[in-house]
């Protein structure tokens, strides 16, 4: 009888013991969180089945595609890998944001930078994230040298501007070769627009990429320090910068030099530089679905190499 006590005592041990560690080692891969911080290029703009809007040309409406992001993107190619669900692999990128404008979200909660985001959630998700991983700073640049190039040229130039930012050139075809034709016509440019059209096609670096540079040179350093006051033990993901218009002189001196900023502060501010340099592009200048394929193949190793 004692014995039958003794086995039935330990036995009770045993459950106690070993049965709540295996509920908490459940419960912690409920609780886990990822999160893709960034700007359109997170957002899988340009990909199918994203769950934005575009609204009234004004804004983008981005709460739908936190869990709804298109199936093609890197932030869905990551999760499917992992196995992680929708709710626990966030996509918080938000299109047209520059770094001040993610710098201000997650100080504040909204930003006016660029497009109107107001987001305060995201503080919360940063705060319980175990991942992050962080793709800003291309729009520092990009949208200045497009509005420069465009506007300050020629203001015809608008409409073909708003083709390109739309994302419609994700796929060419006829329909999208005559829209682009269409936003053309009529455009005649002077001697001098001409001249200072070329100018900032294949000169130095323009007055407004540098500007973007020395944005991103100072708001970066401050996104990674706020991350870290929100959520001290996150692990941090700096994706480096794929240049979308190779053919520019002047647009390869500045993605190299921000691959070197990038590359120096992940080690300066203990985070994960991961180079993407061969994503390949569409002609809205975002990333194709092959190109979200390569940028979540140069992500995986590096994860499962932190133990995910």
């Amino acid at each position: 009888m004692k014995k039958r006590c003794l086995s039935f005592i330990l036995a009770l041990i045993l459950a106690v013991v070993c049965l709540p560690t295996a509920a908490l080692a459940a419960e912690g891969e409920e609780d886990f969180l990822y999160l893709s911080l960034g700007d359109s290029i997170a957002a899988g703009f340009g990909l199918p089945d994203a769950g934005f809007e575009y609204l009234d040309g004004l804004h983008y409406e981005m709460g739908n595609n936190f869990q709804n992001y298109s199936s093609l993107c890197y932030t869905a190619l990551i999760a499917d890998e992992f196995g992680w669900s929708r709710e626990q692999a966030l996509n918080l990128g938000l299109p047209g944001a520059g770094s001040q404008t993610l710098l201000e979200v997650l100080q504040t909660g909204s930003s006016d930078h660029l497009f109107p985001y107001s987001h305060p959630e995201i503080r919360e998700y940063v705060k319980k994230a175990d991942l992050i991983s962080l793709e800003i700073g291309l729009n520092d640049a990009l949208i200045p040298y497009q509005m420069t190039l465009f506007q300050n040229i020629n203001p015809k130039l608008d409409e073909f501007l708003g083709v390109i930012q739309s994302g419609t050139l994700s796929v060419l075809n006829e329909e999208t070769a005559g829209m682009v034709l269409d936003s053309l016509k009529g455009i005649r440019l002077s001697w001098l627009e001409f001249q200072e059209l070329c100018r900032l096609i294949i000169g130095e670096i323009s007055p407004a990429t540098q500007d973007g540079l020395n944005a991103t040179r100072q708001n970066l350093p401050q996104i990674i320090d706020t991350i870290r006051e929100l959520n001290p033990d996150v692990e941090i993901l700096l994706l480096g910068y794929a240049n979308p218009l190779p053919l520019l002189p002047n647009m390869r001196n500045y993605f190299k030099e921000m691959n070197a900023f990038a590359e120096e502060l992940a080690k300066e501010k203990d985070v994960i530089y991961i180079p993407t340099p061969n994503t390949r592009y569409n002609l809205s200048a975002h990333p194709t679905a092959s190109g979200h394929a390569y940028i979540s193949e140069q992500m995986i190793p590096v994860i499962r190499a932190l133990g995910y």
